[in-house]
């Protein structure tokens, strides 16, 4: 049995406040009638530590059970050392946009990072920092070359007819039977 009483609104029993939604902990809303259940035992297991906080609340939406509190969780805290792109003691040399990869390559993810209009790398080599798409490449000229030799079968194949000997006088078609209209 519910903990509330005379409830004019919805009731809500058993409602857990999500501890960590959207960088903020929500906690039981207490300008709303909310009560704690004296017999959670009954319906949760006994190693259930979170169960523990649930709670019964008489609101007009679920939603309005829990309020967000006002400091934002804590993020992990950030590393005193930046990540290196490049090992200590390489160089980093910048592309600028002419420079940067172009369609028919791709770049090494492994040792370049984008920025707007430049690219970094960690080789002074342009060929190590952006990579030949070579299955690309290979397939759209096994493609190419595919579409030629189609064509010129095509081609010649119309071209094909049957030889006659020179001794043979080829026929001609009867004429007799051709009817011209009147136009």
């Amino acid at each position: 049995m519910t903990c509330l009483k005379n409830c004019k609104k919805d009731q809500y029993n058993f409602v857990l406040c999500n501890d960590n939604y959207n960088g903020y902990k929500y906690i039981p809303n207490s300008n709303l009638d909310t009560c704690q259940r004296d017999d959670l035992e009954d319906y949760y297991p006994e190693g259930c530590e979170i169960c523990k906080n649930a709670f019964d609340c008489c609101a007009d939406n679920i939603s309005d059970c829990c309020k967000r509190t006002g400091t934002p969780y804590p993020t992990s805290s950030p590393t005193s050392q930046p990540t290196l792109l490049c090992g200590m003691g390489e160089d980093i040399y910048y592309f600028q946009e002419s420079d940067m990869c172009h369609f028919l390559e791709t770049r090494n993810t492994d040792i370049t990072t984008m920025f707007d209009k430049s690219m970094m790398c960690c080789s002074s080599k342009r060929n190590e920092c952006c990579l030949v798409k070579t299955k690309e490449i290979l397939l759209g000229s096994g493609c190419f070359v595919l579409f030629v030799i189609l064509c010129l079968y095509m081609h010649f194949r119309q071209d094909c007819r049957k030889v006659v000997p020179e001794t043979q006088q080829p026929k001609k078609k009867d004429m007799k039977h051709i009817k011209i209209l009147p136009v």
